[in-house]
């Protein structure tokens, strides 16, 4: 559980940044509500889920590299995971389902600063809500792809009643439009441009037939990618040539 969620926020880490704060992973206990956060200033994702209740909520920023080092720890399906934040520093110990400690373990010093506060960002309404199917956004996403390149790292969604149309282009190699269906659209028709791969990161996580729903206002506006009620994604939209 811990590895499914932090790998739903990890491409969202601030890869290179004066801002020390959002290299890392926020992670937020309050009561019965475990919360995963990151962000690199063009893209937020929140993912969440419910674990034992706590007297006292907490918070800390956890270093990106670190959790990239979870998966690597050879626990077995069904380990148990105790995280423990003490001063300036967060540990890592790896049990099985009886509570046995399995040798693994995991300590590192806490990203320092205040995370961003978040929680603003997130649009509160939309004028627009699309839906559409993760195994199929994922899919035309890589394939409109294929044809962008640095001066056009962008591509443009249109949203109408009953399909979603990706157009990407890249000078000297070519046009790609893709039509996928959409499972249900409210409001008027939008022209909207997204960096793919940010879109990609949003769902590549989902399985295929899990419903990603996608809250628009303007085409100047972010757009919130949700999936479940366990997983938001919020994007800013890129300006693409005409």
């Amino acid at each position: 559980q811990l590895s499914r969620l932090v790998a739903r926020v990890l491409p969202c880490v601030a890869k290179e940044t004066t801002r020390y704060a959002i290299s890392g992973v926020l992670f937020r206990r309050d009561k019965k509500t475990f919360e995963c956060v990151a962000t690199d200033g063009r893209r937020l994702a929140i993912t969440k889920a419910e674990i034992e209740a706590a007297e006292k909520p907490c918070s800390a920023i956890i270093p990106g590299r670190v959790l990239n080092l979870l998966p690597q720890c050879s626990a077995p399906e069904g380990a148990l995971v105790r995280v423990k934040i003490a001063e300036s520093r967060v540990y890592f110990a790896f049990e099985d389902a009886d509570g046995k400690d399995l040798g693994v373990a995991v300590s590192s010093v806490l990203v320092e600063g205040a995370f961003p506060p978040y929680e603003g960002i997130v649009p509160k309404d939309y004028k627009r809500r699309a839906k559409v199917l993760a195994g199929d956004l994922h899919r035309t996403l890589r394939q409109a792809s294929v044809l962008t390149n640095e001066e056009s790292r962008g591509v443009r969604f249109a949203f109408g009643d009953g399909s979603l149309k990706l157009t990407s282009r890249a000078p000297e190699m070519g046009e790609s439009d893709i039509e996928t269906p959409l499972a249900a659209y409210e409001g008027s028709p939008l022209e909207i441009s997204f960096n793919p791969s940010f879109v990609v990161d949003a769902v590549r996580n989902s399985a295929a037939d899990a419903e990603v729903a996608i809250e628009l206002n303007d085409s100047n506006k972010p757009g919130t990618f949700r999936v479940g009620g366990d997983f938001m994604c919020v994007i800013m939209p890129v300006n693409l040539p005409a």
